[in-house]
C-alpha cells in the first residue's frame, strides 16, 4: 500500500508539473499573440491608410494623399472605364515607384500578374552541353549551353 501511495504521489507530481508548464506556455503564447496583434500594420485606421512615418523616410507624402483624395472626389469615369479599387491604386503607385528608378531589370508585378509570371517561368534546366575545340586561328574554343524546359513540357 505504501508503494502504491509513493507511485501515485510521483504520478501526481509529474502531472502537476506538466499542467503548470502547459498553463504557463499557454499564457506566454497568448501574450505574444496580443503583443504581435497590437503592433500589426493591418490595424492602422482607414484615415491614415498605411502612411509611412517620418522616421522611415524624409519624403513628404502629403501631395500623394492630396492627389489620391482629389481623384477620388473629382474623377468621373468614362463609360468604357472600369472603376478601380483602392488596392489597384496602391499596386499602381508601387509600380510607379519601382519604375522611377529607371532600372530595366527591376520590375514590380501585382500579385495576380506575379502568379502568372511565376507559372510562366517555372521549368528546369535539364541538360548541359559543353564543347571544347579549336577555331581557325588554332585557339582553343569553349562552348557551354544549358537547355531549358518549360513546366509540363519535359521530354
Amino acid at each position: 500500500m505504501i508503494k502504491f501511495k509513493l507511485i501515485m504521489k510521483k504520478i501526481f507530481n509529474s502531472l502537476s508539473l506538466i499542467s503548470v508548464s502547459s498553463v504557463l506556455l499557454f499564457f506566454i503564447f497568448l501574450s505574444g499573440f496580443f503583443i504581435g496583434k497590437e503592433n500589426s500594420l493591418s490595424d492602422i485606421p482607414g484615415g491614415s491608410i498605411n502612411r509611412v512615418t517620418s522616421d522611415a523616410t524624409d519624403a513628404n507624402f502629403e501631395p500623394f494623399w492630396k492627389v489620391w483624395n482629389l481623384i477620388d472626389e473629382k474623377h468621373i469615369p468614362a463609360s468604357t472605364t472600369n472603376m478601380i479599387s483602392d488596392q489597384e491604386k496602391v499596386w499602381g503607385a508601387i509600380s510607379g515607384l519601382v519604375s522611377s528608378y529607371g532600372d530595366p531589370y527591376t520590375t514590380f508585378f501585382p500579385p495576380a500578374e506575379n502568379k502568372n509570371f511565376e507559372t510562366t517561368i517555372q521549368g528546369e534546366f535539364k541538360k548541359y552541353s559543353s564543347t571544347i575545340g579549336w577555331n581557325k586561328e588554332r585557339r582553343q574554343n569553349f562552348s557551354n549551353r544549358w537547355f531549358y524546359y518549360p513546366k509540363n513540357d519535359h521530354k
